[in-house]
This record gives structure tokens, sequence and C-alpha cells, in this order.
């Protein structure tokens, strides 16, 4: 569902009134933790520390699914990393 939500973010917020959009998903296990990251290129867009008054039920989803989420904008890609442990 995290990585639903954060694919529906990037396709209607970041990539909005662009042509082309790029989108990188790799899934990985790290000793007993599910690892997600996610690149794009489209707008900024932090989604780890929007305002929480902002949020809407997307990002609070994602937000209150996954403990462990971390956000940069490094050459001129959003980067968003979600780990899960395994229960």
């Amino acid at each position: 569902l995290c990585i639903e939500e954060i694919l529906l973010n990037i396709t209607c917020h970041a990539g909005r009134n662009i042509e082309r959009l790029y989108i990188d998903l790799h899934i990985h296990t790290q000793g007993e933790q599910l690892c997600v990251s996610v690149k794009d290129d489209g707008r900024a867009f932090d989604p780890v520390h929007f305002d929480v008054e902002k949020r809407r039920s997307g990002l609070k989803i994602l937000n209150g699914l996954c403990e462990d989420i971390d956000y940069q904008y490094m050459y001129g890609q959003n980067m968003t990393f979600m780990k899960w442990k395994e229960s």
C-alpha cells in the first residue's frame, strides 16, 4: 500500500505538466528487513516532512504504515527510502 501511495503521489503531483517522468523502483531484502527505494525526476516533494496539517489520506497512510521512511532531494531527483522489519 505504501508503494502504491508513493507512486500515485509521484504521477499525480511531482510529474504533473511534464512530458516525460522517470521513476526508479527498487525492492530488496537486507537481513530481516524489506527495503524499498523510489526515485523520480519530478518536482521536489518531501512526503516525510510535509506539513502534518496539510497531509491528505495518501500521505497519512504512507507515514502511518512505514515507521522507517526517509527522503532526500539530490541531483535533481526525489529519493524516498522505506524499510519494514520482518514480523
